[in-house]
């Protein structure tokens, strides 16, 4: 006779496929990922990544050697700050070491202000770059939205390798320091498109995967100007009940036929004191 045998559990069998994929997607949590760490950790870094970093890295570079440039430059920074002062519509007088007048242009004083101020800006912002750059290697998406923010900003406070510093191919002034700050410019370009290629958007979805929100997305400003969408029979109140004859004439409640015989009632009442009142004072007369 055949050996009839019992088949085997089905339990060996699933718990090989968890192991091959994971963590089944019953013990998932709503809204979780389905990369694991270890997965995400040994995604390679794509091109486009590497190019970004190293466009960064000449960014900061570049900003630095812009700030050092300034003091050797001091003679053509002078020469700068004295032809921009004859552009102007009222040009200021020169101070004179023998003669100082009030509110004449100091030229040395300028030019050593000029100096001291791009260093400190440099320093601070590439301080700054420097702290987002192992978070954008990464792949933390808040590193990249934070270092596209202060590069474009940084370019208010002076800071030479912002993408705004193009403009200085068209400035005036010293031409090595101009162009460097366009080659900074260039550089944070190179950096902030590289960030937002294909590849590199991959690459932050694997290692920082967008979390959805359980509640939906937010609604914006153009949904004040939407029409209401109807509301499901099933989601009203309790309670509350559907007309099908809602715009059929509907008899008064009796509540209000009600009320309506109280205030007649009421009115009948002070008209026959009225009358009595007045018959008394004729009878009186």
């Amino acid at each position: 006779m055949p050996d009839i045998r019992d088949p085997e559990p089905d339990s060996e069998r699933s718990v090989d496929l968890t192991k091959r994929g994971g963590t089944p997607a019953s013990d998932r949590a709503p809204g979780s990922s389905n990369t694991d760490p270890d997965t995400a950790a040994a995604v390679p870094l794509p091109r486009t990544m590497r190019i970004a970093l190293a466009a960064i890295v000449a960014q900061l570079a570049l900003a630095a050697l812009y700030a050092v440039l300034s003091w050797p430059l001091a003679s053509q920074l002078h020469d700068a700050v004295i032809k921009s002062n004859k552009k102007l519509k009222t040009p200021k007088v020169l101070c004179d070491p023998a003669h100082p007048l009030k509110g004449c242009l100091d030229v040395d004083k300028t030019v050593h202000a000029i100096q001291r101020s791009t260093l400190i800006i440099t320093v601070v912002i590439g301080l700054v770059i420097a702290i987002l750059l192992p978070r954008i290697r990464k792949g933390v998406r808040s590193s990249r939205t934070i270092y596209v923010a202060v590069t474009i900003i940084s370019a208010m406070l002076g800071f030479s390798a912002s993408p705004l510093s193009i403009v200085a191919l068209f400035s005036g002034g010293p031409a090595t320091p101009r162009v460097v700050a366009v080659l900074g410019a260039l550089a944070s370009i190179v950096a902030i498109a590289g960030l937002f290629l294909r590849e590199t958007q991959r690459y932050f979805d694997l290692r920082s995967p967008r979390i959805p929100n359980p509640l939906g997305s937010r609604p914006g400003v153009g949904s004040l100007f939407r029409p209401r969408p109807p509301r499901p029979a099933d989601e009203r109140a309790p309670g509350m009940r559907t007309n099908p004859n809602r715009g059929e004439h509907r008899p008064p409640s009796r509540a209000k036929s009600r009320n309506d015989a109280d205030a007649i009632a009421r009115g009948a009442s002070l008209a026959r004191s009225r009358a009595k009142a007045s018959k008394s004072r004729r009878t009186d007369a």
